[in-house]
């Protein structure tokens, strides 16, 4: 979150930075690329290595908090260099890469950043750039909250089936209202400006 904050609020650099770490990520998760292959009595899966697919970069969660993320969509269609068409996609050893392609992205975005002269503290889940206010990190995760409150009352009244990530991902499905069409960080810049304390400011300037 205070990636996404100190990125849109004030640092382009960090913008060109994810784009890049984005690419590299899919870059390496399509060497994962294949085709099932049924000619000549095989039954199998042949590695292609290419995707075709298109990016979509966005700035906000449906809270109009900081959010920036990516969305990478991908056809289901790879070309089979040795039967020379194109052929549906099997991408099962991409499910199985997804997390070392998180992994790598991370380990780009946070390369880049100690490049750019951030410092970073590690947390449970990843990490979050050094100085950035725990406040600001709170208040801009107005949708991570309503997540975790939704998850804890539908545990509380209908007990845990399965396990808690894979319920805060329906409960993410579920309670999600429209998205604000033209919410782009450039517009919402001084909405942001006022929910920062003078403090806060001040550790963000810093």
């Amino acid at each position: 979150k205070s990636v996404s904050v100190v990125a849109l609020y004030q640092d382009v650099r960090i913008l060109e930075l994810h784009d890049r770490a984005v690419g590299m990520a899919m870059v390496e998760l399509e060497k994962f690329a294949a085709t099932r292959v049924r000619k000549s009595g095989q039954v199998g899966d042949r590695e292609t290595g290419n995707l075709v697919g298109a990016s979509f970069q966005h700035d906000t969660s449906r809270e109009l908090d900081p959010h920036l993320h990516t969305h990478c969509v991908v056809l289901n269609a790879t070309f089979d260099p040795v039967e020379s068409r194109w052929k549906a996609l099997e991408a099962s050893g991409m499910y199985r890469a997804q997390k070392f392609a998180e992994n790598y992205y991370y380990h780009e975005l946070a390369r880049g950043l100690r490049l750019l002269g951030y410092e970073l503290e590690s947390n449970a889940r990843d990490f979050e750039i050094k100085g950035v206010p725990a406040s600001v990190v709170e208040r801009f995760s107005k949708r991570h909250q309503q997540i975790d409150e939704e998850t804890k009352r539908r545990i509380e009244k209908e007990g845990l089936r399965g396990n808690v990530k894979a319920l805060r991902k329906q409960v993410a499905h579920d309670e999600r209202r429209r998205k604000i069409k033209d919410s782009t960080a450039g517009r919402l810049r001084p909405y942001w400006a006022n929910q920062l304390t003078a403090g806060e400011q001040s550790a963000l300037n810093a």
